[in-house]
C-alpha cells in the first residue's frame, strides 16, 4: 500500500476525533486500500455521453417497475 494512504487514514481518524488501535488503523488501510481500487475502475469506465445517476436502483425493484 502507499504510504501516502496512512497519512490519509490518519488524517480522516483525526478529524472524526477517533483513534483505533494499531490493528484497527492496519485494518482500515487494508480496506482503504481496496475502495481506491474500485474507485479507479468505476473513474476508467468509458461511459460516452451516459447521464450517471447518484442513486441504486436493486434489480429485484426494477422487475417490478411497469415498462416504459
Amino acid at each position: 500500500m502507499n504510504s501516502g494512504h496512512g497519512q490519509d487514514i490518519s488524517a480522516l481518524l483525526a478529524r472524526a476525533g477517533l483513534a483505533p488501535s494499531p490493528a484497527d488503523t492496519e485494518q482500515l488501510k487494508a480496506i482503504w486500500g481496496e475502495y481506491l481500487e474500485r474507485l479507479k475502475l468505476l473513474h476508467a469506465a468509458d461511459l460516452d455521453d451516459e447521464e450517471v445517476a447518484g442513486l441504486f436502483i436493486p434489480a429485484e425493484s426494477r422487475a417490478e417497475e411497469p415498462p416504459p
